[in-house]
């Protein structure tokens, strides 16, 4: 619960995937696979492991850059085609235009409501696409970027990416607000693909004098530009709950993988792509959701109001949330001393004069109630 004043909601890649947390180990799930896109028009598919290489797994798609997947479909920008492409996960029913009216989208993320995408706009700024699962609710210009924008990731309340000519990480929140360009910068190099784990955002940075996989916290501190080095070029990056993959455009045009502590590194887990640029593992599922929404009141009315009406606007720490609200005080009518849903603003008029408190809590798309709901209190004098 936060109290009136104000404190502010916080608010490809080249590859993205979804954040993958999950109750289940990966070893429980026989049918997960990782994916890549070559630059020869297809992509590949490989168990977790690496074993069962398959080059071609989708083909017809003219110049795939970054993938993500969900539960049923395959995603992919198409560099060339200015168009997001989708398949089916065993590979069938490629629709190549699956989304059209893209700008050489390089980036691209899932999450359970929409698709996102990176737009290259000359002379820029670039934009951060978004779309429903179906394709429909096309918005080229969701978010507005940086100069050059590379590989977009989503998590369960924000969306981050890669500042390429910016040399930073951005992110807002979910539903385009709490726009920051600079999470991380500078993050030592010049950042390609992104992904976010549980409880990092990591991104593939390419350097002249040295490439790594770089990561830090989900709020941009504890940068480490050196988690994974030795690397050639790196590009792609995606994460599950046991390790991160990335491809690598020059080192045997290999895809990659470590624990993730950074340990155990393979360099050449899956050899011979065609210089792969995306890489996706399949979204598992995710834990439930148990964390409840703080509520904050973001304008009130004063201590003391001489006229007979007053209005509130409030928010919550979560996109999608809903909200209850409450009047109590002896001049308050029957119907609203109990909650009830409401919108923001909300407003009560021809109050009789007396000691009123409003109280307002947020639901969130999960069902998480705020145990603590934001509260206010004034007095109508006139």
């Amino acid at each position: 619960m936060t109290k009136p004043a104000a404190r502010p909601v916080l608010a490809v890649v080249v590859v993205a995937v979804l954040a993958t947390m999950l109750l289940l180990s990966v070893a429980a799930r026989a049918d997960a696979y990782v994916y890549w896109t070559n630059d020869n028009g297809t992509i590949g598919r490989a168990n977790l492991d690496g074993t069962s290489p398959n080059q071609a797994f989708v083909t017809g798609p003219d110049e795939p850059f970054g993938i993500a997947v969900d539960k049923k479909h395959i995603y992919w920008a198409d560099y060339a085609a200015n168009a997001i492409g989708r398949a089916n996960l065993d590979g069938t029913k490629v629709d190549e235009s699956f989304i059209t009216g893209a700008s050489n989208p390089r980036g691209i993320a899932v999450d359970a409501n929409y698709i996102y995408w990176t737009n290259s706009i000359a002379p820029g700024p670039d934009t951060i696409g978004r779309a429903k699962l179906d394709g429909s609710g096309v918005n080229q210009s969701f978010i507005a970027t940086a100069d050059t924008v590379f590989g977009v990731a989503s998590s369960a309340n924000h969306l981050y990416w890669a500042n390429y000519s910016i040399d930073a990480i951005g992110r807002a929140n979910l539903d385009g607000s709490g726009v920051t360009q600079t999470l991380v910068a500078p993050t030592g190099g010049t950042p390609q693909g992104i992904a976010v784990g549980a409880d990092h955002v990591y991104w593939a940075d390419y350097g002249s004098t040295g490439s790594a996989l770089s990561r830090a916290n989900l709020d941009g501190s504890a940068p480490n530009t050196s988690f994974i080095t030795g690397l050639d070029n790196p590009y792609g990056v995606a994460v599950n709950s046991a390790h991160v993959y990335w491809t690598d455009r020059a080192l045997d045009r290999a895809i990659g993988r470590a624990t993730l502590d950074g340990g155990a590194v393979t360099a050449n887990l899956i050899p011979g792509a065609s210089s792969p640029y995306g890489v996706a593992v399949d979204a598992l599922p995710l834990p439930p959701d148990t964390a409840p929404p703080e509520t904050t009141i973001t304008k009130a009315p004063a201590n003391r109001v001489k006229k007979r009406r007053v209005r509130y606007k409030f928010s919550s720490s979560e996109p999608r949330s809903t909200f209850d609200c409450r009047l109590k005080g002896k001049g308050a009518k029957k119907s609203v001393r109990k909650f009830r849903w409401c919108r923001s603003p909300t407003k009560y008029k021809r109050l009789k004069k007396g000691t009123y408190r409003f109280e307002v809590r947020a639901t969130d798309a999960a069902g998480n109630v705020d145990p603590t709901a934001a509260r206010d209190r004034f007095r109508v004098v006139g």
